[in-house]
């Protein structure tokens, strides 16, 4: 795991945004899904673009993280919202 990285980053200000506090945000690639955030066997893809993730969830599993896991229906009748 790489814990100290370099970047240089050019940003362009005008003269009066020149005094005013910055803050600045890198995520460099594969920050996002450095913490497993995926559960239950989900695979996580790194959005950077947006600075966030998405987990692929496996089965009946839903959520953000796949944390949630959805009913699976008995001879391919569903009902009251539940996963085929």
């Amino acid at each position: 795991m790489i814990v100290n990285m370099i970047y240089r980053l050019m940003v362009m200000i005008s003269m009066q945004d020149y005094m005013k506090p910055k803050q600045i945000h890198v995520y460099p690639p594969g920050a996002q899904c450095a913490s497993q955030p995926c559960q239950n066997g989900g695979r996580c893809f790194d959005l950077p673009s947006a600075n966030t993730y998405h987990c692929a969830c496996l089965g009946s599993y839903t959520g953000v993280n796949c944390q949630t896991k959805g009913r699976v229906c008995s001879n391919d009748i569903c009902c009251d919202g539940a996963l085929d």
